[in-house]
């Protein structure tokens, strides 16, 4: 299974672009911060939607939003100008929700996404 989930702040204002088949691409690049021991790192993560998805990236999202990606892994190649074969590796993004209340973390760690619904407590689990 190739799936990949990241959550971080997007590092510069993503660049929406149209095929010459007419469909929106945008391109973008979301910084994830990871720990390791008592260090610090983080990872640039390069990213990539297509369709009504990659308009929406463009229109809403900038740089520094803090956004969770799903979607998958991939690596790409092309020849660059010189004819040398390059590859690219990013994930093709299925998902791009906007976390809410980035600036302002609940105690209990737990973040709200904008385009993912909420859960009601009332319900009776039949189980």
């Amino acid at each position: 299974m190739n799936s990949v989930q990241l959550i971080g702040n997007v590092a510069r204002d993503p660049q929406v672009r149209v095929t010459k088949t007419g469909k929106a691409v945008s391109s973008f690049t979301v910084a994830c911060n990871r720990k390791f021991g008592d260090k610090e790192s983080t990872d640039f993560v390069n990213c990539v939607a297509w369709g009504v998805l990659a308009e929406s990236v463009g229109n809403q999202v900038k740089k520094g939003t803090r956004v969770c990606v799903h979607g998958r892994f991939t690596t790409r190649s092309y020849e660059d100008g010189n004819g040398d074969k390059r590859y690219v590796s990013e994930v093709v993004a299925d998902t791009v929700a906007l976390v809410l209340n980035s600036a302002k973390k609940k105690s209990d760690g737990a973040e709200n996404f904008y385009s993912m619904g909420t859960v009601s407590n009332d319900e009776k689990i039949p189980f």
